[in-house]
């Protein structure tokens, strides 16, 4: 495990892995088994499945270098909540479209526990580095007055890593 994300074997970094599959079991994510100093470790489902690319995970991780300065696994994050809350919409009682909930930094950010520096950067890498959303500024005219209500996310298709 260690290999695959990139942490040396040393005692302070085994401490704090252990803690945090502790820490996961705790919060009921993660179901543990320890054989050992071997850690057998099945996810708990919560909610609906997400399935990404393994190929989309690989290019995270393997990339040397973002446009913004974030990591990989900050950036899957907000990919992967991005991708369980597409689509918000809410709607009246005759289930006609009522208004759209538009994204913000701090309705990515409070459940993640991330900052909107991060956020905003980790959205940034998936735009411009990897071509995996679209995010485009919604501005409504009112009084006078142009207005950010925040920003609309469409996820594309397929991810391009692009050129640095």
């Amino acid at each position: 495990m260690r290999e695959r994300l990139n942490i040396s074997n040393s005692s302070k970094n085994n401490i704090a892995l252990d803690d945090a599959i502790i820490s996961l079991e705790k919060m009921g994510f993660v179901e543990c088994e320890k054989s050992g100093n071997t850690y057998h470790l099945t996810t708990v489902p919560k909610g609906r499945k997400i399935e990404i690319k393994k190929e989309y995970v690989d290019a995270l991780i393997g990339r040397r270098g973002f446009s913004r300065s974030v990591a990989w696994e900050q950036v899957l994050k907000v990919y992967l909540w991005i991708v369980d809350h597409a689509e918000i919409e809410l709607f009246n009682q005759t289930r006609e479209k009522e208004f759209k909930l538009y994204y913000s930094r701090d309705l990515i950010r409070w459940p993640l526990n991330m900052s909107a520096d991060t956020v905003s950067a980790a959205l940034h890498v998936l735009q411009r580095d990897f071509g995996a959303i679209d995010k485009e500024i919604a501005i409504e005219y009112y009084e006078g007055e142009y207005l950010t209500k925040g920003f609309d996310i469409i996820r594309t298709a397929w991810w391009s890593e692009r050129e640095k």
